[in-house]
């Protein structure tokens, strides 16, 4: 058994010294292959280099870089935490590894293709069969189903430990979802935007196209000359969304969940704001058995229902392939050597780790007597799920693993704590030498297999993790393979750049309907936090303690207006004013409880665009982040004086206009942003007209002496952010019908319902342009109709006529006044149960497919 390690003694940066790292012998002098990169370090002083840690740690904020397993954690655990001094492998072990790592990925392909046609590995007894016919991953609908080429694994990858004499060996196969590609990418960006200087001493081989390839790979399994590829995740899942999310922007291709597809005669096709469009290859990052409930007989699971009858017709295809979950049993490790033997007739070119399957009696009674040296693992994937090796979770891990293997050590494989190489890593002002793994990624088809050139790298951030692969949680390097000769490599990957490029030139892609519906969301809840924010502020202004009787009355229907155009219906059923109108303010800003209140719709704006992550730029999910995080920090928030309120609301207006500025600024113009914008207009239209609802009865009953409420049409103005805009346009006080001609009919005026409607028309003109709807079920003919409706509207009969410029008001009996207001209101009750209606015909045009048809 190899020796427990001890712990490095921290060295100071002055003096970076190289004692038995992947650096260095146990001298002071580095390998030649790290040289310059170990003298550039050197010269680099103490402050700078924490200077780069530190900004390291701001961009990993700064993207949400994270790689969480569904528990609740802290920040820092939470936070990817890449070292400034990368992983440098030996380019001479890199060939050896790289040729090893194809070896192992051809040979475990061939597996695969076997195991679901003519099952000759179990036929000649070079593995048992109970390791693929009792493996929960193992889908016997597949059985004969055909792979393009006969690819089962298309991206793969392997965890490894390089022991400190030098030794790579494999602990565990990750064939069916690789996890882990993105922050390889991620980590090259953030060190090089930190540390851009620590690049100069040595030149490395790129890893930024390896995403460029992976999409051509996908690209030549589809048999038309444009095919629509796209990216299969599980709906409601947030454990790997960045990955996921960054993955799907790298390569160009839609993010989907099963809902977003659907299955026609026998074709897949994804639901778009502009019909159904054939779906020609899926990436799968999602096990196998949740995507099919009818072939697989998984009830009460999400999938898309015909998806194996369709692969099996081979109307599309699915990488990687169903039932690939076989290759990563960990059972099938101690068989590797002869697996690669039997289908390459190769001696194997890279070690496995001991592993004993704890299902043999002799095995198990091993692994009891030394099971403190041995790393206990489930034998299925599924029940790996979530581990963690967080110094706080550690002994629970073990405490469950050992209760496993007591009850069904057939489930439980043990491997012996491998004495890893070190690596030197920053910690604070010091360097600290700790052990450190790989994952490394290989990609298969397209005629030229190949490895990422480094790989994810982990590391521990404590010297007694030395015995464990910290595979959730701990430190994380990028790594580097120097390019042999000195001279940068030929880029392989700009012919697949060329010819991405040409293939997204050759077609036009819509937005999925369920980005567009929430992007539609989105637009409406932050809407919706800005009119509310603007109209409370100026409510407060009013010190409600310190108005008459006559003035609170006057301002009540303000407040009313408010309060209905955010939903809450029962303080507009108030006739009598309240006493403590600062609880209502408290309502509809603070209080998480009431859906429409802001920092719910902060909430749950920001929850819309986590949904879309790879559809918003990261510009527009810091500004969201940002809002929700403010408005969910304020103190007290049962106890907020009108001054914090004021200063919330002041923020969100000023939240709310960097957020829509932003998105304008950086996100295209596409379907996506359409359907932001006509949420946006769409809810500040039926805002405006609730909140006249509310105000318009009481104002024209004024006009009779015998009702004394005259509610203040200059804060109404105010509240709608239209003061200056009717000031400019009559040039006098307000009056009741110049006021509505405004609110209702101007086009110009952004709170009126006119500009809502006009403003519209392109937006939805843009979306139903390449949909056949009919008319009765076209949102456009409905808005359409709408505005010249608004048009035409004469507003004179509807209200008592009282000269512009004077107080003087014709004599109207009071009959006739109350009729004027409940025809006025009866328009105004019109405008908002069309507006719902045109809600209600967007989600079934663009959201909901009801009149899409399959091409």
């Amino acid at each position: 058994m190899p020796r427990k390690p001890t712990a490095s003694p921290a060295r100071s940066l002055n003096g970076f010294i190289i004692r038995q790292t992947e650096f260095g012998d146990g001298s002071t002098k580095p390998h030649d292959f790290v040289k310059p990169l170990v003298d550039m370090l050197r010269k680099s002083g103490r402050k700078q280099l924490q200077q780069r840690q530190a900004r390291i740690r701001n961009l990993s904020r700064e993207l949400d870089t994270h790689f969480t397993s569904g528990q609740q954690q802290s920040l820092e655990e939470h936070n990817w935490q890449l070292d400034t001094i990368p992983r440098v492998i030996n380019p001479e072990e890199w060939r050896h590894l790289e040729a090893g790592l194809l070896q192992r990925a051809q040979a475990f392909n061939l597996l695969l293709a076997d195991v679901y046609d003519k099952r000759r590995i179990i036929q000649d007894g070079v593995i048992p069969c109970e390791l693929v016919f009792d493996d929960p991953t193992f889908l016997l609908a597949c059985q004969g189903i055909k792979q393009p080429d006969h690819q089962f694994i298309t991206l793969g990858a392997v965890d490894l430990v390089r022991s400190r004499d030098g030794r790579w060996q494999v602990t565990t196969n990750h064939y069916a979802l690789p996890y882990g590609i993105s922050f390889v990418l991620q980590n090259r960006r953030m060190l090089s935007q930190a540390f851009p200087e620590v690049f100069e001493p040595l030149p490395i081989h790129p890893v930024t196209g390896f995403t460029s390839e992976l999409a051509e790979v996908l690209t030549s399994y589809a048999t038309t000359s444009n095919p629509l590829i796209v990216m299969l995740t599980r709906a409601g899942l947030q454990n790997n969304q960045f990955e996921e999310t960054f993955l799907a922007r790298r390569m160009g291709v839609p993010l989907v969940e099963p809902g977003d597809l659907l299955v026609r005669n026998n074709k897949v096709y994804l639901k778009t704001v502009g019909g159904l469009e054939r779906v020609d290859v899926i990436y799968r990052r999602t096990n196998s058995r949740g995507l099919d409930p009818i072939a697989f007989r998984s009830a009460g699971v999400l999938g898309v229902p015909g998806l194996l009858n369709c692969v099996r017709k081979g109307t599309v295809k699915v990488m990687n392939a169903f039932g690939a979950g076989i290759a990563d049993n960990k059972a099938l490790l101690p068989y590797s050597d002869r697996i690669i033997k039997y289908y390459l007739q190769e001696k194997p070119l890279l070690a496995t780790a001991p592993t004993f399957w704890c299902r043999d009696p002799d095995q198990l009674d091993y692994v009891k007597t030394h099971i403190d040296r041995m790393l206990l693992k489930p034998v299925h994937r599924q029940r790996d799920a979530g581990r963690n090796y967080t110094t706080g979770q550690r002994q629970t891990y073990v405490r469950e693993m050992r209760s496993l293997l007591e009850q069904h050590p057939e489930l439980v494989v043990a491997q012996p704590f491998i004495d890893a190489s070190q690596s030197p890593s920053l910690y604070k002002d010091t360097v600290v030498h700790r052990p450190a793994y790989l994952r490394a990624f290989c990609l298969l088809g397209n005629g030229h297999d190949q490895v990422l050139p480094g790989g994810l790298t982990r590391q521990a951030t404590s010297a007694k993790s030395y015995h464990y692969i910290a595979d959730l949680a701990g430190g994380a390097k990028d790594t580097w393979i120097p390019v042999a000769d000195g001279k940068a490599p030929a880029a392989t990957t700009r012919k697949a750049l060329i010819r991405a490029r040409k293939r997204v030139e050759q077609r036009s892609f819509r937005a999925t309907s369920r980005v567009a519906e929430q992007l539609y969301w989105m637009g409406r809840y932050v809407e919706r936090s800005e009119h509310t924010g603007r109209m409370i502020r100026i409510l407060i202004e009013f010190a409600w303690g310190s108005l008459s009787e006559r003035e609170r009355r006057n301002i009540w229907p303000l407040w009313q207006g408010a309060a209905l155009s955010t939903g809450m219906t029962e303080l507009a059923r108030k006739t009598a004013p309240t006493t403590d109108v600062l609880s209502v303010a408290r309502t509809l800003v603070l209080d998480a409880r009431k859906s429409a209140s802001i920092i719910s719709c902060a909430q749950s704006a920001l929850r819309n665009g986590s949904e879309i992550r790879e559809f918003i730029t990261p510009e527009v999910w810091s500004t969201l982040s940002r809002f929700a995080a403010a408005m969910d920090a304020i103190p007290h928030k049962s106890r907020s004086s009108a001054t914090r309120l004021q200063d919330a609301c002041l923020h969100v207006i000023d939240a709310t206009a960097l957020i829509n500025g932003t998105i304008n600024r950086t996100m295209p113009h596409d379907d996506g942003w359409e359907c932001y914008r006509i949420g946006i207009l769409l809810e500040r239209a039926i805002s405006t007209v609730n909140v006249l609802n509310a105000v318009i009865p009481p104002t024209i009953l004024s006009y009779s002496d015998e009702h004394d409420q005259d509610p203040d049409l200059t804060s109404l103005l105010r509240m709608l952010g239209s003061l200056d805009a009717y000031q400019r346009e009559y040039r006098s006080r307000t009056y009741l019908r110049q006021t509505i001609d405004l609110l209702w009919k101007n086009q110009e005026i952004p709170s009126s319902l006119g500009f809502c409607l006009f403003q519209m028309l392109p937006h939805l003109t843009a979306l139903e342009q390449a949909t056949k709807l009919r008319g009765r079920r076209s949102p456009l003919n409905l808005i359409t109709k709408m505005h010249k409706s608004i048009e035409s509207l004469q507003t004179e009969p509807l209200f008592p006529k009282r000269n512009i410029d004077s107080d003087l008001l014709e004599s109207t009996p009071l009959k006739k006044i109350e009729a004027m207001a409940r025809k006025a209101v009866a328009i105004s009750q019109g405008y908002i149960q069309q507006l719902n209606h045109a809600h209600e015909l967007l989600e079934d045009a663009f959201f909901s497919h009801l009149s899409s048809t399959a091409k």
